[in-house]
């Protein structure tokens, strides 16, 4: 039992007032003499435990003082019984309510290493409800919506603590907890607005004094007088200009030579070896095994080809060298590259995360008195839409010039704020200082700078031997600069709100046509198709299709135009998010189906439409060509003449459907089609006009019809209410119209 502890230590179980700066209420989880261990005051229990040691005498936090040995070691072997996540411990001892000393212990073993001397925003506050208040302080600087600052968790505080971890890599939980407290503090020394956190300092990524941009590059530096050197980064990001820990990339629409071209070079390198860590089968590719051994420094490349008896100078700063090589050198080489050069490549590419700046530019539009705000002008299909990885007009790192292995970096532009939020008050002086003064075109771009990570690496579909990858990039905020100060942003914008229910209707916004979109509702409705997610995502990428062609009605457009065109050509994967969000949009407009459809069911002359029903009447349906009604009546046990293969669907040409592949359509009518025709007005002169002969129809029964030597075959039982006869054109003029009874 905990009061066994050793050198009489216990556990005190109780609420108890101590400081943070003033008397703070927390719980006392260990006392020995003259310190005592806090715990937050609300949920505390993690992996990693935050633990305040306060003590009466600051001798008592010396590295090497006993009772903080004892203390660590009694914490590790009980914090198992309170807390059974709990793997390490982040001590900060506190003397004065000013933290003096940090450690990290490890349980179960309590085995102590001290850290560097703390900083006073280091000390988490253990009181909650001082907690929450600090939280909402920092969450609001950064631009997330808390509401009220007043110390109380709200489902707006909630949400903005959610919102900072998913775009900071934590666990969501929505909780003011240590690890989102610490987190906070990191993004407010980095930046008021933007965090490169722990991501850029585990790369090496520091700031210099006095500006928080910085090059190593002399010529860079030299061309842009406001960046200043930084201290040398090791590793493979080294030479790379950064701002704030984070590395500045291209955009697609970016400021010439911001960053030089050596520098976009030098991060296509670094994504394609970022692909060989995430595929090493691409070494046995003989011609990419070459490729790589020319992103090795000229030393090690020396060093590796000699030792294979190759001569460097036929291969070292030669491009595509080995199409001179004979084979039996080709081979010899080959197998040093793949047990040398391989483990020197791994060694020169850098971990993921990597937080990066992606400088775009924009320009900005008159001030939009009813919005209150200046709109930003883009450049439609390509402002700011991927990473530049290399000097091509792809932007795509492409391994030795060959094609053979390409990276990209796509960014999500609908995520991407279309203008600047300014109150009228301000406006005026907010031109003149950031958005060229008086001038009414307001014309010259500015730095249009995106807050983002580098947090994965995929492999996407590519026509054999290529193969293609892209990364994963998660976008925080953006950053506005005027061209002549790259110093410090002159605006901070938040990004937009992905597609959602709550953004986008579910309800049509007009009669719902019968086509392969209303088939997929209907399906996914009813439940005769389960739908996964995979399901889902080639759903998503047919309606991206639709949209991108002009045709998403009735339904509103649910992707930005650009999405839509990547997405349509299926070979992208969906964002998981975006994917989550337009499956519950989808689901809800299955909810939202009326109970009956619009079908276009002919569409001829009048003579070609009379040619069975004779003068003064037309025939709604159409016959099935006679082998396929036979075919179809034999397979439903359904009599030929009750049988429609909907226009728009051809049965010999079956449609793809999400969940079910590709699958025939087949209408079953109550009764005969014959029975089915409409009256027309045959005094008005048509000649040789097109009639469209449209129906209403109610859905009934919905089933898949899987023959064992055929494509399945939707079969829906239908029941037509009323049909017209209209004039094709813009006048749409009606000849005849009917009713039909139940």
């Amino acid at each position: 039992m905990i009061g066994s502890v050793r050198h009489g230590l216990f556990l005190v179980l109780l609420a108890c007032l101590a400081g943070h700066g003033t008397e703070a209420e927390s719980r006392v989880l260990l006392r020995d003499g003259p310190i005592e261990a806090h715990v937050l005051n609300g949920p505390w229990c993690s992996d990693v435990v935050h633990v305040e040691v306060r003590a009466l005498a600051q001798p008592a936090l010396a590295d090497d003082a006993s009772s903080l040995l004892r203390l660590a070691a009694s914490l590790s072997e009980i914090l198992p019984e309170e807390c059974p996540d709990a793997r390490s411990i982040r001590l900060l001892g506190v003397f004065g309510g000013v933290p003096v000393w940090s450690a990290t212990a490890s349980v179960p073993d309590g085995h102590v290493v001290v850290g560097p001397p703390p900083r006073p925003e280091d000390r988490v506050p253990v009181d909650e409800r001082t907690r929450v208040q600090a939280t909402q302080v920092a969450l609001d600087a950064l631009g997330y919506d808390v509401g009220e600052v007043d110390g109380l968790m709200g489902p707006r505080t909630r949400e903005a603590i959610l919102a900072f971890e998913r775009s900071h890599g934590l666990a969501a939980t929505g909780e003011p907890s240590a690890d989102v407290f610490i987190a906070l503090m990191r993004a407010s020394r980095s930046d008021p607005s933007d965090l490169a956190g722990a991501e850029g300092a585990a790369h090496g990524l520091g700031t210099t004094a006095g500006s928080p941009l910085s090059a190593p590059a002399d010529g860079f530096a030299a061309e842009f007088p406001l960046l200043q050197h930084s201290d040398i980064i090791a590793g493979p990001l080294e030479g790379l200009p950064i701002w704030n820990g984070r590395i500045i990339v291209a955009g697609s629409a970016d400021i010439p030579d911001l960053p030089p071209l050596s520098a976009v070079t030098q991060m296509g390198d670094l994504a394609t070896l970022l692909a060989l860590r995430h595929s090493p089968n691409l070494i046995e590719d003989d011609v990419l095994a070459f490729a790589f051994l020319q992103l090795l420094d000229e030393p090690t490349q020396e060093e590796i080809v000699a030792s294979a008896g190759v001569d460097p100078e036929g291969v070292v700063g030669i491009p595509r060298y080995w199409r001179d090589l004979d084979e039996f050198d080709r081979r010899a080489l080959l197998q040093r590259i793949r047990s040398v050069a391989v483990p020197n490549l791994f060694r020169r590419t850098p971990a993921l995360p990597i937080p990066v700046l992606v400088i775009c530019s924009a320009t900005f539009s008159s001030y939009d008195f009813d919005q209150e705000r200046f709109p930003i002008q883009t450049e439609r299909g390509r402002f700011c839409n991927s990473i530049q990885l290399g000097i091509g007009d792809d932007g795509k790192a492409d391994l030795g010039n060959l094609r053979r292995l390409t990276v990209s970096a796509p960014l999500a532009v609908e995520r991407l704020p279309d203008g600047a939020p300014v109150p009228l008050t301000q406006a005026e002086d907010y031109r003149q200082r950031n958005l060229g003064g008086a001038d009414p075109r307001i014309s010259d771009a500015r730095a249009f700078a995106v807050a983002a990570r580098l947090v994965g690496l995929r492999e996407v579909p590519a026509r054999a031997p290529r193969r293609a990858f892209e990364f994963v990039v998660d976008l925080q905020r953006v950053l506005l600069f005027r061209p002549d100060d790259l110093s410090a942003p002159f605006q901070r914008l938040s990004l937009t709100a992905p597609p959602s229910l709550t953004t986008i209707p579910s309800v049509p916004d007009g009669p719902v046509p019968l086509q392969t979109e209303t088939v997929n509702l209907l399906l996914l409705a009813r439940n005769v198709v389960p739908y996964g997610d995979d399901a889902f995502a080639d759903w998503a990428a047919s309606r991206a299709a639709d949209e991108a062609t002009g045709r998403a009605a009735p339904w509103a457009r649910f992707f930005h135009e650009d999405v839509a065109r990547r997405l349509s050509r299926r070979d992208r994967q969906v964002d998981p998010e975006l994917l989550a969000n337009f499956t519950e949009w989808t689901r809800a407009r299955a909810l939202a189906l009326p109970v009956t459809i619009a079908l276009t069911a002919q569409s001829a002359t009048l003579d070609w439409l009379t040619r069975d029903s004779g003068p003064g009447t037309v025939a709604v349906f159409s016959p099935i060509d006679r082998p396929t009604s036979r075919r179809l009546a034999d397979q439903l046990g359904v009599p030929e003449n009750r049988l429609i293969v909907p226009k728009g669907f051809v049965y010999s040409d079956p449609q793809h459907f999400a969940g079910l592949g590709r699958a025939n359509v087949v209408l079953v009518l109550p009764r005969s089609r014959d029975d089915y025709t409409v009256p027309i007005d045959t005094t008005v002169d048509l000649g040789w006009e097109f009639l469209d002969v449209s129906a209403e129809l109610l859905l009934q029964h919905v089933r898949i019809d899987r023959p064992p030597d055929g494509q399945p075959t939707v079969v829906i039982d239908v029941v037509p209410v009323s049909a017209r006869v209209v004039v094709q054109g813009q006048d749409a003029v009606e000849i005849g119209s009917v009713g039909f009874a139940g």
